[in-house]
């Protein structure tokens, strides 16, 4: 390992779709990789010398729900879901919690 932190690394969840480009060929790859916190991101990790990565969802996640209570829920189950994909790639990856600031 050579002890390289990748800060505010970009992943999805399925429930955040990202809308569709000129290029539905190049989306469909950029999607594959954003949804993949496993095999592919780390190997890529390996292959360039990055140790660590703190994950962060890609926009706008929560923040376009307009129910303030759904919002709220919804945090909930995405952090859940990232504290699972840290606990399980540890110690390779930490994250940045999503904020409902409909409600803070």
């Amino acid at each position: 390992m050579h002890g390289k932190i990748a800060f505010e690394e970009h992943y999805n969840l399925p429930q955040f779709e990202i809308p569709e480009h000129a290029d539905a060929a190049k989306m469909r790859e950029i999607r594959r990789r954003l949804l993949d916190v496993s095999e592919q991101r780390l190997a890529d990790m390996d292959a360039t010398g990055v140790d660590y990565a703190i994950l962060s969802l890609v926009s706008p996640d929560i923040q376009s729900e307009t129910d303030a209570r759904h919002a709220v829920s919804g945090a909930k189950k995405v952090n859940d879901t990232l504290a699972e994909i840290v606990a399980t790639h540890e110690p390779r990856y930490g994250g940045f919690a999503i904020l409902p600031l409909q409600d803070p």
